[in-house]
């Protein structure tokens, strides 16, 4: 049984170079050069697994969670926290090597495998955010997943969307959040 995985890389060389990783008999590979390519292959054949390029991705919810990983040319916070919230499995630079593409390919639920070189993006991301971050342990993951998704700016019906829960339930999330961390964070709330 082979795993069908789509490269959606809009650089033909890493695309083409991406694709020849994966030539044996256990990948089906297809590759999509445009975001509204992956969209399509996305909707209408069964795809186990996606490498995709940061830049092709418009909505982080059509890919399939859990099972993808974001190749880029430099890290940006938004698309990366996003990620993680819909469990990405890498989070690379092009200049990744094979061995890790593979280890994230073959990932357990809920591991996320990054780029070593990001290691010091990563840590000033991470310093930085402390403080805003530092009372969310009392948040529930539920709660932190809605909070992470309001810092992103979706709306309390993109949220429910993409949590698969209801609008009120949401707005439940959310006032016991601001019970919770009660931080000036008011301002992120007004949609």
């Amino acid at each position: 049984m082979s795993t069908h995985m789509v490269i959606a890389i809009s650089s033909a060389i890493y695309r083409k170079g991406l694709s020849s990783l994966f030539s044996d008999k256990t990948f089906a590979v297809c590759e999509a050069e445009t975001g509204s390519e992956l969209e399509r292959k996305l909707r209408t054949e069964q795809v186990d697994f996606v490498i995709v390029g940061q830049s092709l991705v418009s909505d982080m919810s059509l890919l399939p969670e859990g099972k993808f990983a974001l190749m880029t040319r430099a890290p940006d916070k938004t698309y990366f926290l996003e990620a993680l919230v819909h469990r990405a499995c890498g989070y690379f630079l092009y200049s990744v090597s094979a061995d890790l593409i593979r280890k994230a390919i073959n990932a357990l639920p809920g591991q996320c495998y990054l780029d070593p070189t990001l290691t010091s993006w990563l840590a000033e991301l991470l310093t930085c955010s402390e403080k805003s971050y530092s009372n969310d342990k009392l948040l529930t993951l539920r709660e932190r997943e809605v909070l992470a998704l309001k810092e992103l700016h979706l709306s309390t019906r993109e949220i429910a969307s993409r949590l698969h829960i209801s609008e009120t339930t949401v707005k439940k999330h959310v006032h016991h959040i601001l019970q919770k961390l009660s931080s000036g964070k008011n301002n992120l709330w007004k949609s």
